[in-house]
Order: structure tokens, then C-alpha cells, then sequence
């Protein structure tokens, strides 16, 4: 036989109880913070800041169709946005504008890091202004 207080008789069961409750309430809150988020990277987006609305997609739980849906359609838009840059700095080349140029591959680089012809391209302009300056 123990010697234990009565009123701790049901202490198990509400320790249950209340472990389901914080549970209940963590995932209340995840959902909230979803939402919240959802809603940022969408207003980010439509703002045409693409980049900084892909990583509060990315900050979002990704089982969500809508959220997988966003991601996709940012990215797209990353990539038309840093085509878009690389050809600007190919025109700028072309022009001799070789500063410009740069910047330019540097937008691309910074919208799609692995843009298959910025970095060397940067890398080309920049020897060129190097021998320039030389010869100057």
C-alpha cells in the first residue's frame, strides 16, 4: 500500500490531457505561421520581388499543393527575370560597356546562382577591362 496524497490519484491523465492540448496548440500556431507566410510571399510576389518571396515560400511546411504551386511559379519567374539580366549585359557587351555588362551577369548570378553562361561571362569582361586598363 503507498502513501500518496489523493487528490494526485488522476495525475497521469492530466498530464495527458495537457500534453494533447500543447500539441493541439503547436499545431494551431504552425498553421497560423503558415498562413502568415503564405500570404507575405504572395504580396512579395505580385510586388515582383521574387527572390526574397521564394525564401518565405521555402520557410512555409511544402505539403501544401498551394505552396508547392508558388514555389514552382516563383522560380519560373527567377529564371525569365535573370535571362532577362544576362541578355541586358550581353547588349552591354556587345556595346563595350563592360562595367555595365558585369553588374548586369552579377543580377543574373544572384537570381539563378547556376545560370549556365553568367559567370564566365563575367569572368571574360573582367580579363577584358583588365588588358584595357593595361594598355590605358
Amino acid at each position: 500500500r503507498t502513501r500518496c496524497d489523493p487528490s494526485f490519484k488522476n495525475v497521469s491523465s492530466l498530464i495527458s490531457t495537457l500534453r494533447q492540448e500543447q500539441l493541439t496548440f503547436e499545431k494551431t500556431e504552425e498553421k497560423r505561421k503558415n498562413r502568415e507566410l503564405l500570404s507575405q510571399g504572395k504580396r512579395l510576389f505580385n510586388q515582383g520581388n521574387y527572390l526574397d518571396a521564394l525564401h518565405t515560400f521555402l520557410r512555409i511546411d511544402p505539403n501544401s499543393e498551394e505552396v508547392a504551386r508558388a514555389i514552382i511559379d516563383t522560380r519560373q519567374k527567377l529564371k525569365i527575370a535573370a535571362e532577362f539580366h544576362f541578355k541586358e549585359g550581353v547588349k552591354f557587351f556587345v556595346e563595350e560597356r563592360l562595367g555595365e555588362a558585369i553588374s548586369e551577369w552579377q543580377k543574373t548570378l544572384e537570381l539563378e546562382p547556376d545560370h549556365p553562361n553568367a559567370l564566365a561571362s563575367i569572368e571574360k569582361a573582367q580579363n577584358l577591362l583588365q588588358k584595357v586598363k593595361e594598355i590605358n
